[in-house]
């Protein structure tokens, strides 16, 4: 799954919680506790990094992180977002998150 994220300037939280997080430091709560469900299922992140800059093509604004995801399997992706322990850990996200594109991929036939 690719992963393009953008942040806002300062976390807010949906339950109205006072913070002096940033976005992206909001989100790194939600990616620590992720990161384990992920493992647990057998998965890996594959690759994170801060957009530096873009090369080729033309786009209003630059995401600030994209990142690469390997999952066993969309099942089990779903299953992970559906779990009680990922729901709760979601505010983290949502305080963080402008904006984000999940795209999931799969093996071209051959």
């Amino acid at each position: 799954m690719t992963n393009l994220l953008k942040f806002k300037p300062r976390a807010v939280y949906p339950d109205g919680r006072e913070s002096n997080l940033s976005g992206l430091e909001a989100y790194q709560l939600y990616g620590a506790a992720t990161g384990k469900q992920i493992a647990a299922l057998g998965g890996r992140v594959i690759h994170s990094n801060i957009i530096g800059g873009l090369v080729a093509g033309e786009v209003e604004d630059l995401w600030d992180i994209v990142g690469i995801v390997e999952y066993p399997s969309l099942k089990a992706f779903m299953d992970m977002v559906d779990s009680d322990e990922y729901k709760a850990n979601t505010i983290h996200r949502e305080a963080g998150l402008a904006g984000q594109l999940l795209m999931y991929g799969r093996t071209p036939p051959t």
